[in-house]
């Protein structure tokens, strides 16, 4: 509501703050008359800064803040160079730090953390990750590309998919996979309409397979398979393959299989088969092997594979905080930054929501009647715990209201009039 300075006026009388301000030295206490009473106030910087009441003061925070919706920073300014009260910097500072409208639609600073590495498995093809590529430029009836890639190997498959039903799915795992290597032990695959549906959930129960998933936008969490849709994305780019990527796909993957890693030199070809693949226009000696030379140098591989597992990360990268930020970790509400397209002008978080459980990298968050796991990425703590906890946003479409009409039946027609007599 509008400041009603004569109130204010009135309020300056009883309020002991202010009236302790009165015999401050730092003040230039001047009066401004107001109705039938006087407005106590400073002068000292040129402008009449009017001294505050305790019961006034939010009130006026919220009429200056409101207008723009400053830092607080720039919000200590607004407010000191208009008022005068004792506290005004802390208090303006926290008023602005729990502005819910400012959490939920600016971005002050992601939280970073340092991902956990996953223990790499020494049993080759026993934890795989999938994924889905698509919608792509049709090309010979094809749309996406169903990729798995071996965790320990990093042996990949590609296979071209005119549709992502969760059964055309389950049917390229098993027939393109499992026939080849086997069942694996674990499977980890993002959140997926194919991979969350009940006939995934029933192929991997029957299998005995982990299904692991991941939080939602969190690609970190499945970087084996998301770096081979970048090598992949990028190799068929390269070849102007646009529209003839179903057929250079074959190639594709020969030419990634080939590729030296860069921690033990080995290609996902030599720790499969136990030598380098034969590449187009290769000169092939004519030398062969013998038995004990092939077992020999597979040995020498897997054991340069189980030295080699330790080494998770390669290459240099950003050094980001092992441990996650206080604030975020005594906060009992949070913010959820919305990933994906936002549209202009919308909200850049939902909720708060309530923590439920803490783990090392993502929180178990109360959203309406459901839980969920949501990564540590994605969240800032809220400061105001007197927040009550936000309703999920609805999703899908809206509900489809049937509107009623009424038809109106037309009257009879009038009976002709008697002829005069």
């Amino acid at each position: 509501t509008p400041v009603d300075f004569q109130a204010l006026a009135a309020a300056q009388l009883t309020c002991k703050e202010t009236q302790q301000l009165l015999t401050s030295n730092s003040l230039q206490i001047v009066y401004q008359d107001i109705g039938d009473l006087q407005l106590a106030g400073d002068a000292s910087t040129g402008v009449f800064r009017p001294l505050v009441p305790v019961q006034f003061r939010h009130n006026i925070f919220n009429q200056l803040h409101d207008i723009a919706h400053p830092g607080r920073l720039a919000s200590r300014r607004i407010v000191s160079s208009r008022f005068v009260w004792r506290g005004l910097a802390k208090d303006v500072t926290a008023w602005a730090a729990a502005c819910l409208e400012c959490q939920r639609s600016k971005i002050h600073r992601h939280t970073r953390v340092a991902p956990l590495p996953i223990a790499v498995p020494r049993r080759r093809f026993s934890h795989i990750h999938v994924d889905l590529v698509g919608p792509l430029t049709p090309s010979s009836g094809y749309m996406y590309i169903f990729t798995i890639i071996d965790r320990t190997s990093k042996w990949m498959e590609a296979i071209p998919m005119a549709t992502t039903a969760a059964a055309d799915c389950a049917k390229v795992l098993l027939t393109h996979w499992v026939s080849r290597f086997g069942v694996p032990a674990v499977i980890t695959s993002d959140r997926g309409a194919q991979f969350t549906s009940a006939l995934w959930a029933a192929v991997c129960f029957t299998l005995d397979i982990k299904h692991q998933q991941t939080t939602a936008y969190h690609p970190e969490a499945n970087g084996q398979v998301e770096r081979l849709h970048r090598r992949l994305k990028d190799a068929l780019r390269a070849r102007g393959a646009a529209v003839t990527w179903a057929s250079d796909l074959p190639l594709v993957l020969l030419g990634l299989r080939a590729q030296p890693r860069e921690d033990n030199n080995l290609s996902p070809a030599e720790e499969l088969y136990g030598s380098p693949i034969v590449l187009p226009n290769q000169f092939l000696p004519g030398q062969d092997i013998t038995s004990e030379q092939f077992i020999s140098k597979m040995n020498n591989i897997l054991d340069a594979k189980i030295i080699s597992l330790p080494s998770f990360h390669t290459g240099r990268e950003r050094v980001l905080p092992a441990s996650l930020p206080d604030e975020l970790v005594r906060s009992p509400l949070v913010w959820v930054r919305r990933d994906g397209h936002v549209p202009p002008l919308q909200p850049l978080y939902d909720g708060p929501y309530r923590v439920v459980a803490r783990g090392a990298r993502h929180f178990t968050l109360q959203m309406g009647a459901r839980q969920d796991a949501v990564s540590v990425n994605r969240l800032k703590p809220c400061p105001d715990e007197t927040t009550p906890a936000a309703e999920p946003r609805r999703r899908g479409r809206p509900p489809n209201i049937a509107k009623r009409v009424t038809f109106q039946t037309p009257a009879a027609p009038a009976a002709p009039a008697a002829p005069a007599a």
